[in-house]
C-alpha cells in the first residue's frame, strides 16, 4: 500500500509539468493533489494525452477513460515563439508565464527560453497586440523538461508569492525608520527577528524613561 505523500509524489512524476491549468486546476502539483485524495478524474491532462491516462489508471488502479476534449484536445508539444517587429514590451506576458521562461523590460522587446517553454499557451490571451502564436516544437517534451518546469515552477511561486502582513508591517517599519541596524533587502526570518527584537527593545526604553 502506497502511502499519500508517496502517492502524490509518483501522480506528479506522470504530469507533463507544463503547468498550463487546462486540466482545471492552477498547476500539474494541485491537479496531482486532487487525484491522490480522488477529487478529480484522469482524464483532464490534454498535454499528458492518452499517454499519461494510461500511466494514472494503472497507478491508481482505476478504468481507463477517453481524454475529456472540453479541457482541449492532445496536439502535442508545442513552443510560443514572440514576433519581436509587433512586441511592444508591456511584460504581461512576462507575469503571465508559470516557469519564467519570457525574458524582458517594460518597452523593450521581450523574448522567450526555448528550452524552457513549456507550451502551456497562457501568454496567448492576454497579449494586446497577438504578437505570440504556438509553433510546432521540433524536439520532443522529456521526462527531463517535465522535471526543470516543475523546480522553476516552484522558483516563479516564491518569486510572486505575496507578502504576508508580517512582511508588509516590517516592511513599512523599516522605511520609515533610520535607527534599525538592519539591512532592508533581507528576508530572512533570523534578520526579522533581529529587527522585532530592535523595536521591542526600544518600546522598552521609552516606556521607563
Amino acid at each position: 500500500m502506497i502511502n499519500k505523500e508517496k502517492l502524490l509524489d509518483i501522480i506528479d512524476a506522470i504530469l507533463p509539468q507544463t503547468q498550463c491549468g487546462k486540466c482545471g486546476y492552477q498547476a500539474c502539483k494541485p491537479y496531482a493533489e486532487a487525484l491522490s485524495n480522488g477529487d478529480a478524474k484522469i482524464n483532464l491532462c490534454p498535454p499528458g494525452g492518452d499517454k499519461v491516462i494510461y500511466k494514472l489508471a494503472t497507478i491508481l488502479n482505476q478504468q481507463i477513460i477517453p481524454l475529456d476534449n472540453s479541457r482541449g484536445k492532445y496536439v502535442g508539444y508545442k513552443r510560443a515563439i514572440i514576433d519581436e517587429n509587433i512586441c511592444i514590451g508591456c511584460t504581461i506576458c512576462i507575469n503571465k508565464c508559470p516557469v519564467d521562461a519570457i525574458i524582458g523590460a517594460a518597452k523593450k522587446m521581450h523574448s522567450i527560453v526555448q528550452d524552457w517553454c513549456t507550451g502551456c499557451e497562457l501568454c496567448l490571451d492576454p497579449c494586446p497586440v497577438d504578437c505570440i502564436e504556438m509553433v510546432p516544437s521540433n524536439k520532443s517534451w522529456t521526462q527531463k523538461d517535465a522535471d526543470n518546469s516543475r523546480i522553476r515552477r516552484e522558483k516563479h511561486q516564491n518569486r510572486v508569492k505575496p507578502k504576508t502582513s508580517m512582511d508588509i508591517h516590517l516592511t513599512e517599519i523599516i522605511n520609515n525608520n533610520n535607527n534599525f541596524d538592519i539591512d532592508n533587502n533581507s528576508n530572512s526570518l533570523k534578520d526579522k527577528m533581529s529587527l522585532i527584537n530592535q523595536i521591542t527593545r526600544k518600546a522598552k526604553e521609552k516606556r521607563n524613561k
